[in-house]
């Protein structure tokens, strides 16, 4: 509610945000199309020969810098209402990220980045060791076909730098973690990982320990076979009158196979919005289960 745009966005209803996001970010667009078109027509003058021609795109080419350098200026003193207003431009927040700049003040600030924690830990699991949860449930489905568990290591050393715990293998606590690590990754059957958690640091009244369950995309090699057929309404409804197609469990069942012909499970690429991108020369890209960004959202 710090800007002019937090009460006119409220007559818009649903659009609230969008309004107010847009009426945000007008005034540091207006000024920097003032700029461009100060700068377009300090090109056109530069291909005349006449003197003051010259002498006025100079002047003019002196205001589009001042007006460049005050928006960058500006937008660093978000303590003022003129720098929020220019701290809200995507082009300026683009110049605050890679420039490392952080807001500091005694009023929030006028956005707030939200990330997955990628830069450090992507698992999220720091955030509920910081909490003392004694049971944690990682779901880990980082691009590592190999099984490094690259992403968990890191975010085991991130938790054990910042003091929060220490991890061993309940099996045999004298062995070091890397040693568990490695046979799972040794071990393409595991379909988990257990890891026992240690809060041993702090007060010892404090002190308590925990486990920490891994699940990653990996296909074990007893669960490779042929491709099945599409999970249809029927299937989850238990309702075979809520199916659209007239077609039989045998017909179905027959179709796929015709169609999939000998492909595996582990032959599936990361195209996966349809059928065609296995079956028509664009089953490209890692394989099952692993593959892109957009194959996560399939999945």
């Amino acid at each position: 509610d710090h800007f002019f745009g937090s009460s006119i966005a409220r007559a818009f209803g649903e659009k609230h945000a969008w309004v107010t996001r847009y009426a945000h970010q007008l005034p540091s667009t207006l000024l920097s199309l003032v700029a461009f078109i100060v700068l377009n027509n300090v090109w056109e003058l530069a291909f005349h020969s006449d003197s003051n021609d010259c002498s006025r795109a100079k002047c003019q080419l002196d205001i589009v810098c001042y007006i460049i350098a005050g928006m960058i200026a500006v937008s660093f003193f978000t303590s003022t209402k003129v720098g929020q207003l220019m701290a809200m431009s995507p082009l300026l927040r683009q110049l605050h990220q890679a420039s490392m700049y952080y807001y500091v003040g005694d009023r929030p600030p006028p956005m707030l980045y939200m990330t997955d924690g990628g830069v450090t830990d992507c698992t999220a699991i720091v955030q509920l060791l910081w909490r003392r949860r004694e049971r944690i449930l990682l779901v880990l489905a980082a691009a590592d076909p190999d099984s490094e568990l690259g992403v968990l290591r890191t975010a085991l050393s991130v938790a054990v730098q910042l003091r929060l715990a220490s991890f061993y293998d309940p099996q045999d606590p004298r062995r070091n973690l890397d040693v568990l690590l490695e046979e799972f990754k040794l071990s393409p059957e595991q379909r988990s990982l257990h890891i026992g958690i240690s809060y041993c640091f702090g007060e010892r009244q404090e002190r308590c320990s925990g486990d920490l369950i891994v699940v990653k995309n990996r296909l074990p090699p007893s669960c490779v076979g042929p491709v099945q057929r599409l999970i249809r309404r029927r299937d989850v409804q238990g309702d075979a009158a809520t199916d659209d197609s007239d077609m039989s469990e045998d017909d179905v069942a027959r179709a796929d196979e015709e169609a999939f012909g000998k492909m595996r499970t582990d032959e599936l690429g990361p195209i996966g919005c349809c059928d065609c991108c296995h079956l028509r020369g664009i089953n490209w890209g890692p394989k099952f289960p692993h593959g892109t960004g957009t194959y996560y959202l399939w999945l």
